[in-house]
């Protein structure tokens, strides 16, 4: 029975991920056995219950070697996510955790651990009376200023190495606050703001996480000589995948990483993309979302571990892990102790494999063993094939398949094709290599039979697409199946039996997988409509101004028009503006102008409106007043026009007829 102990508990604004949900973990966990936690996870999905609860948690450290007599000091113990793997694992565990609610949950999942001491309290109250082998800091390294008086960090990791034994080692998993994920707009985990960590946390103090050079820098500040960098990806929370400056990814990601962004933050940028480029430019480690370092004494023997991939997304039956040492043999084991019949079943497999193109695996223990494979990877050869569309070379290589396929197994030709009697599902280019310019193959985990030839066939095309989804822009999966002779009735029919497989290998419910599908960020779809919003408001635009444009050339077309015109008009009024001084200054003009002069007056005063009484006054005014003004008069009237009449009557009638005129209006 595991022991629980308390050191000045005072659980006051400590961390916590809520009381409600804190207790709802505690009666989880004292309800259910933990085998039975993936029915809590269908009905929760609270990321809390998910994080506590998730075997996935155990990957960051069950692929860790830990000596089967070792002492193991867990500080930050949390739920007890990691705690159960560590007293499977190690002779004695001592679990240290602050808030006295997460004790009590560790307690109740692991109080059957004969071999775990849970210490309530604050690390830095406590009193230890023995050292420790291995002291894991899971989480915990970026919370230090918290743990000791002063806030110093490298203080804290020295009174942690002064609680190892000689030739212990210390285990941390951090972010890394350069990670790539927070570039691509994912919040900081820690203070849920962007960009925050990149910022140098200018407006927090209780929280950091540092950068690959500055945690190297810290660990050698406080006596830790040696230090083993792996990159767990997508980070040390939920690993996949586990690389190390030993192995990095040489020209992509593995296709089976699957990225989350937790309370759906606008993601910039895709995540996987970008990083086969900086996989590509060479600087991947210093851009990964999350280490885990081993870190020791000069004389501390450290882990031979060079990469690890995990199945996560299986049933817990057939999880394995598979690690490739620095030694180059290749290890696949159990994840979990119920996956034990799989590793046999695998060994029991190959014996029936008839070909000679298989790298074999040997039983050493409780774990299979094959030698590393430094060849070209056949999925990357035909990959290059299909975006080249050399369809000779692909040719050439469906068809060595199919032979290889051939020669694994006795065939039985029916009506409906070739039906092999030991089908090995995966004989695909994915778990192949081209050596010498032929094909050999690792890693048979799956037997079946009496399975169709082709269905092998199908599933290659569909693990090849699969990890380079580019390809169907290049020739579609579709037409490549047809032109090897799967039709669509087949491709259908497969279909079906590859998913009855998945559904017998893979885990139902709330799986790994369904949680990073329900975790991608707005990404794929606002950022996506938005952008789409965006190119095609941009296109209406440009519609918009295309149709200004060609008013443009109209409009331009017409002003050329209308001055081709008024340069013709201003042509002719030059033209008759001399024809008229011709005219005028012509001695026939000069000599009748008395004349015209005569007919204008005629003219005037044939008027409908002439005032008649006018012209009357005019003939007195000739007899009485003479000629000379009575022609003044009337060149007033003619040159001046009805506006000036009132002047011409005041000149022609006497001041009595002006008087009852002017009585009359």
């Amino acid at each position: 029975m595991a022991e629980i102990s308390y050191f000045n508990v005072n659980t006051d604004g400590l961390y916590s991920d809520g009381v409600e949900v804190e207790q709802d973990i505690l009666k989880y966990v004292q309800e259910y056995p933990e085998e039975e936690y993936c029915r809590i996870l269908e009905n929760d999905h609270r990321w809390p219950v998910f994080y506590h609860l998730s075997d996935v948690r155990e990957n960051i450290l069950n692929w860790y070697k830990f000596s089967p007599d070792s002492d193991v000091l867990e500080i930050g113990g949390g739920m007890g996510a990691l705690t159960g793997l560590l007293c499977r694992r190690a002779k004695t565990v001592t679990t240290v955790e602050l808030t006295n609610n997460r004790a009590q949950v560790i307690y109740a999942r692991h109080r059957q651990q004969d071999n775990l001491n849970i210490i309530v309290g604050h690390f830095n109250d406590i009193k230890f009376h023995q050292k420790f082998d291995y002291i894991t800091l899971i989480g915990v390294l970026e919370y230090a200023p918290e743990f000791i008086p002063g806030g110093d960090p490298a203080d804290f990791l020295k009174k942690v190495r002064g609680l190892l034994k000689p030739n212990g080692k210390l285990l941390i998993a951090i972010e890394n606050r350069f990670g790539l994920k927070y570039w691509c707009g994912a919040n900081e985990d820690h203070t849920g703001k962007p960009y925050d960590g990149i910022n140098g946390y200018q407006n927090t103090d209780c929280v950091r996480t540092y950068s690959r050079s500055e945690l190297i820098e810290l660990l050698k500040s406080t006596g830790f000589e040696q230090q083993r960098f792996f990159y767990p990806l997508p980070d040390y929370k939920l690993p996949q995948v586990i690389y190390s400056d030993e192995y990095l990814p040489k020209s992509q990601i593995m296709a089976k990483v699957h990225y989350y962004y937790l309370n759906n933050p606008l993601i910039l940028g895709d995540e996987r993309k970008i990083c086969n480029d900086l996989v590509q430019e060479g600087v991947f480690p210093s851009f990964a979302n999350s280490f885990f370092v081993e870190c020791g004494e000069q004389d501390a023997e450290m882990s031979t571990v060079a990469f690890v991939s995990e199945t996560p997304e299986r049933a817990p039956e057939y999880r394995v892990i598979t690690v490739i040492g620095t030694d180059r043999i290749v290890r696949k084991s159990a994840a979990l102790p119920q996956g034990q019949q799989h590793i046999k079943d695998i060994i029991e497999n190959q014996k029936l494999y008839k070909g000679h193109d298989l790298v074999p695996y040997r039983t050493v223990e409780d774990h299979l063993e094959m030698p590393f494979l430094e060849a070209q990877s056949m999925n990357q050869v035909l990959s290059d094939a299909i975006r080249k569309k050399d369809t000779e070379q692909i040719k050439k290589w469906v068809t060595t398949l199919c032979e290889h396929v051939k020669k694994s197994s006795s065939i039985e030709s029916r009506n409906t094709g070739d039906v092999l009697r030991h089908g090995f599902l995966d004989l695909i280019f994915r778990n192949c290599f081209l050596v010498d310019g032929d094909f050999v193959f690792f890693d048979q985990e799956w037997l079946d039979v009496d399975v169709p030839m082709q269905y092998i066939l199908f599933r290659a095309f569909l693990a090849l697409y699969y990890d380079n989804p580019d390809l169907e822009a290049y020739i579609p999966q579709t037409l490549l199946r047809e032109m090897f002779g799967i039709s669509r009735d087949l491709q259908e029919k497969y279909l079906e039996m590859e998913c009855t497989f998945l559904e017998s290998v893979m885990l139902t419910g709330m799986s790994a997988l369904t949680f990073f599908n329900l975790h991608q960020g707005i990404f794929d779809t606002e950022l996506l409509q938005q952008t789409n919003g965006k190119k095609l408001f941009m296109r209406e635009q440009q519609a918009r101004i295309q149709e200004l444009e060609a008013q443009n050339r109209k409009l331009t077309e017409t002003a050329a028009t209308q001055q081709t015109h008024i340069e013709q008009l201003e042509a002719q009024n030059h033209y008759y503006s001399e024809s008229f001084n011709i005219i005028s200054n012509a001695f026939f003009w000069k000599i009748t102008k008395p004349a015209r002069f005569i007919l204008d007056v005629m003219k005037w005063a044939a008027r409908p409106h002439a005032e008649k009484g006018l012209v009357q006054k005019g003939l007195y005014s000739l007899r009485t007043n003479g000629p000379r003004v009575t022609w003044q008069k009337a060149m007033q009237k003619i040159y001046f026009g009805d506006s000036f009449a009132q002047v011409a009557k005041q000149a022609l009638l006497t001041e009595e007829e002006l008087a009852r005129e002017r009585k009359h209006r």
